[in-house]
């Protein structure tokens, strides 16, 4: 109605006066007609951190690390073994699947967050989640994984339990579950409470564990809550023999120097997750996990045969950028270079066998730069002493048709000149 009072009023103005109302009620539509398509714009832009963003969705959140993180991990303590054992992503496995080659008693899927890269295993309310085909764990060992605890509510509830266990004959995983006829210990990561706790049951049965002292579970430690809540945070645990070391990012939890059995072989890994969510959208999400060998002593006997080989230092997919977790390992050999001046390196990157030749032989390449980049930038090795090269994926050192041989594969090389 009021619209046809407008048309009727212009019909007899004067046609200049006209012309400016007519303008001032276009101007005022279309502003209407903006706000209403911004609104829908914002509505359809929000995605929460379990869906997978749209295609046509705002660029992804910025996840790059900030410098003094940065810093904080080029002063870790942590180094992450030079022989990768297991690498796993859930790169195969279909979203809304669970992994073939795990065991659970409960499931899982696995699916894509919109503000952090890569596949992630989403919990159910409680589960067992069993790795249990590696035959024989290494005495010094290194273990990371990356988890995500997004609580939309105030009564979610998100931890992670880390068994690690030496089974006895056959493997039963409901004794492993329940704790009994085998020997090994847990670490409790409780998201919600904000605290780490450790505790063992070795058997002493089972002769393996005959020398070992027990100890009491420590008290609870208190770890930072900015640094849980939907945030990746980043596990990092050290076996060197005896002693256990554990690191949430950048942070020392605990040390404890007699937290395995003597001589005992851990043979089965089991990630078990609690998860009571009331939040529509809320979720407990891990990824990433990583199981390295460690030499006795890395810094010195860095160079074998004149030869430094390591697949500690990991990159971002289809990228030159290290991964944070990795400069620690650059920090290593940047420590050897300072005590042997007269030492002079190549540095010479490989791929696996996942894409085109030509693209392998150019990432390998830029991979082997930035490692130099950042010997030569933060830890102040004179550049006349580095070279380097890509080999993409011509030198294979492990079989490209399994998970295990890409990763092997994927590594860096130090070589003396």
């Amino acid at each position: 109605m009021r619209i046809l009072f407008v048309a009727a009023l212009l019909l007899w103005m004067p046609n200049a006066f006209a012309q400016n109302i007519l303008n001032k009620v276009k101007a005022k539509a279309q502003e209407k007609l903006e706000n209403i398509g911004s609104k829908k714009k914002v509505e359809s832009d929000t995605v929460s951190i379990d869906e997978e963003e749209p295609a046509e969705a705002k660029p992804k959140k910025d996840t790059s690390v900030a410098p003094n993180e940065l810093v904080a991990y080029r002063k870790f303590g942590f180094v992450r073994g030079s022989n990768i054992i297991y690498q796993y992503a859930f790169e195969e496995v279909e979203l809304g699947d669970y992994p073939k080659s795990w065991m659970t008693d409960a499931g899982g899927e696995v699916t894509t967050l919109s503000a952090y890269p890569g596949k992630w295993l989403r919990s159910t309310e409680q589960a067992n989640n069993f790795v249990d085909f590696i035959k024989e764990y290494p005495m010094n060992f290194t273990l990371e994984f990356d988890v995500i605890s997004d609580a939309k509510d105030g009564g979610d509830y998100n931890s992670i339990d880390i068994h690690l266990v030496s089974t006895i004959g056959e493997k039963d995983f409901n004794k492993t579950i329940s704790q009994e006829e085998v020997s090994g210990f847990k670490i409790e990561l409780n998201l919600t409470g904000h605290y780490a706790n450790y505790y063992n049951y070795w058997r002493f049965n089972d002769s393996t564990n005959s020398t070992f002292i027990n100890i009491s579970a420590p008290g609870l430690f208190n770890l930072n809550t900015e640094e849980l809540q939907s945030k990746v945070v980043h596990v990092s645990l050290v076996r060197q023999n005896s002693r256990l070391t554990m690191y949430v990012n950048t942070n020392r939890v605990f040390d404890i120097r007699n937290a395995f059995a003597s001589n005992t072989k851990i043979n089965n890994l089991n990630f078990l997750t609690y998860s009571k969510l009331y939040g529509k959208e809320s979720g407990l999400y891990f990824s990433n996990i990583i199981l390295a060998e460690t030499a006795s002593d890395t810094r010195k006997d860095l160079f074998v045969d004149g030869k430094y080989v390591t697949n500690s230092i990991l990159f971002e997919t289809n990228s030159d950028k290290i991964q944070p977790a990795s400069l620690s390992s650059i920090g290593v050999v940047a420590e050897y270079l300072k005590a042997n001046p007269t030492v002079k390196l190549k540095v010479v990157g490989h791929t696996d066998n996942v894409g085109q030749d030509a693209a392998n032989l150019d990432l390998s390449a830029r991979r082997a730069k930035s490692v130099v980049k950042e010997l030569v930038e933060y830890h102040k090795i004179d550049a006349s002493r580095l070279t380097s090269e890509g080999k993409g994926e011509s030198q294979p050192i492990g079989n490209n048709e399994t998970l295990e041989g890409r990763a092997k594969n994927r590594r860096v090389e130090f070589i003396k000149q």
